[in-house]
């Protein structure tokens, strides 16, 4: 009977000691993640689903994932799944409560338009991903087979049914 007292005791002991010991590790844990500036991931992809169904891929040389609401990306590249719609830019900021991405530095867009290749140079976009808009600011160069646009602005929707320059248009083709 002592002996299973004393076990009994020990056990006890030993249960409060290893409850201490983790309460201050947690602790320690939680004062860490708040000091900590930046949390920076390399050479990462992220995958984002809607109605358990993988809609787009990113990829990034570099991201800072400190707050998970701003995520930014360096070297970007994206991925809409099921369209031929390819993104590259210098620079994203992903802010997750929008759900939009805002694109900066040779922001280049490729998508089919009327089953042609077509690709956008831009120095500025935002990607909306609620609306399933891409609008493109300042000016821009596009090109489609023979035909290369200019012009100030744009609107694409990701379904493709929708390209509209905002304004000051100019169209050159290539008879070659």
């Amino acid at each position: 009977m002592r002996l299973l007292l004393l076990f009994t005791i020990l056990l006890v002991s030993f249960a409060g000691i290893f409850e201490v010991l983790y309460l201050n590790s947690v602790e320690k844990l939680e004062k860490g993640s708040h000091e900590e500036k930046e949390k920076i991931a390399k050479g990462i992809e992220l995958l984002l689903f809607a109605d358990e169904k993988l809609e787009w891929k990113f990829y990034g040389k570099t991201m800072i994932l400190s707050n998970p609401k701003e995520i930014t990306i360096e070297n970007f590249n994206a991925e809409k799944i099921g369209k031929y719609l390819k993104i590259s830019a210098k620079k994203a900021v992903f802010y997750t409560d929008e759900k939009k991405i805002y694109l900066y530095g040779d922001v280049n867009l490729k998508f089919l338009r009327r089953g042609k290749s077509f690709f956008i140079k831009v120095s500025k976009a935002i990607v909306d991903l609620k609306a399933k808009v891409i609008r493109g600011y300042g000016l821009f160069e596009g090109r489609e087979g023979n035909k290369l646009l200019k012009g100030n602005g744009f609107i694409y929707t990701f379904d493709g049914k929708i390209f509209k320059i905002e304004k000051n248009v100019q169209v050159s083709i290539n008879s070659n």
